[in-house]
């Protein structure tokens, strides 16, 4: 499994700034995580190169309405990039209810924000750091559970020897993308083969993570409310 090191060396062999089996120096080694680790966080902006959804569930307090998302939050988490999905559950049935996340002018639009009911139905997030802010309507009278999908930031390497935590396909992606990011840096640019196999291995990745949504029809139409356009069925 490739460490940051091994990714930084690949990177400055390919960018011709050290020779085959030539070790970088410890500069050039803490040069190279400083902009690896800025790479991971810009990619982590963009959905489609973050390869998972992660869920949590947290326990919701009778009669709050708010609670804050991050560490040392309501909800003590990473801070999510963005909040994709919550459902309502109900612990002793397992039962989970979807709960909508309304816009800005949609929650505006809420007249009574402080009603009350045993199962809030709406949500509004605010999107703010180092915590997001999760208002429920109806505010819940009990205090059962959310479960909330969400993006989080892709993981940084803390020291040059940590190990990769990303799927297959990261590891090169990574190698030929900071070639083109580091590349000014030694005075020079990357090839045109390393900067076309930078987008080509990023854009494998991309392709991978698609999620395709079903795709609906009227069912008057068709006599059924999904359609298989693999199959054509």
């Amino acid at each position: 499994m490739a460490t940051a090191r091994d990714i930084i060396k690949s990177s400055l062999r390919l960018i011709g700034a050290i020779a085959p089996g030539e070790a970088p120096t410890a500069a050039e080694i803490s040069e190279g995580m400083d902009t690896l680790n800025d790479l991971l966080d810009s990619w982590s902006n963009e959905n489609l190169l973050i390869p998972f959804k992660t869920t949590e569930t947290f326990d919701l307090i009778a009669g709050q309405q708010s609670y804050t998302m991050g560490l040392g939050g309501d909800f003590d988490t990473t801070w999510p990039i963005e909040v994709i999905d919550t459902f309502y559950k109900n612990s002793s049935s397992g039962l989970e209810l979807p709960i909508k996340e309304l816009t800005l002018a949609e929650w505006s639009n809420v007249a009574l924000k402080n009603t009350r009911s045993n199962v809030p139905r709406y949500m509004y997030v605010e999107t703010e750091f180092p915590l997001k802010v999760l208002k429920f309507y109806p505010t819940p009278n009990e205090a059962k559970q959310v479960v909330v999908y969400s993006n989080k930031s892709l993981v940084k390497f803390a020291n040059a020897s940590d190990s990769l935590t990303l799927p297959a396909g990261y590891a090169r992606a990574l190698k030929y993308n900071l070639a083109v990011e580091i590349a000014p840096e030694y005075g020079t640019e990357a090839t045109m083969s390393v900067q076309n196999t930078a987008v080509t291995s990023k854009a494998l990745i991309e392709s991978k993570n698609i999620r395709v949504d079903k795709l609906r029809t009227d069912p008057f139409l068709s006599g059924r409310s999904t359609y298989n356009w693999r199959i054509g069925e």
